[in-house]
């Protein structure tokens, strides 16, 4: 055998290798998920108590630049949220929409008291997300800050969740959202 036919082997080798590795990885990653679900259900299910639990102020903001398809029902929908109103602050941002963005978020805003509209100026508008949402930090007043999609509609027990586990060190938390903007 020459060299080549060594190199060959190793490399043929080492591609198998590397697909068992990603299969073991997928494997593993399916398990801990399914593990982990199960734990966190039992365990975070409905622990607290309604009456006594200490409830955080919890901030809501939705950036939104032409979402006047699906703002409306994202605002329903955290609105509606099982958790306290009176601690509960929804901030749609709305980013130089020229559709009837605002108009729903103004809307919504006269159904929910808590709902409070947030235009961002006309000089700074238009810079991306992250633009909009550093510019609604600075009036947001929750402990709990949460960002959703202006396209998704959160579980209704989500930010009821997010505060019961914020002491866990949870700087990311993923609930059951279901889009709007489905392709």
């Amino acid at each position: 055998m020459i060299w080549a036919d060594y190199l060959f082997l190793f490399s043929l080798f080492v591609i198998w290798l590397l697909i068992l590795y990603n299969v073991l990885l997928t494997v593993s990653a399916y398990a801990y998920r399914e593990w982990y679900g199960k734990v966190f259900t039992e365990n975070h299910e409905k622990t607290w108590d309604d009456e006594t639990f200490q409830w955080p102020m919890v901030t809501v903001l939705i950036p939104g630049h032409n979402e006047e398809e699906v703002i409306y029902r994202t605002l329903l929908a955290i609105a509606l949220q099982k958790y306290p109103q009176d601690k509960l602050e929804i901030i749609p941002i709305n980013d130089g929409s020229t559709d009837g963005t605002e108009r729903l978020m103004q809307y919504a805003a006269q159904r929910f008291s808590n709902i409070k509209p947030l235009n961002v100026p006309k000089d700074i508008a238009r810079q991306g997300k992250s633009n909009a949402l550093n510019y609604a930090l600075g009036v947001a007043k929750g402990e709990i800050i949460a960002v959703y999609d202006a396209d998704n509609t959160p579980d209704k027990n989500a930010l009821s969740h997010i505060s019961q586990v914020r002491d866990l060190y949870c700087w990311t938390l993923l609930s059951k959202n279901h889009s709007a903007n489905e392709l």
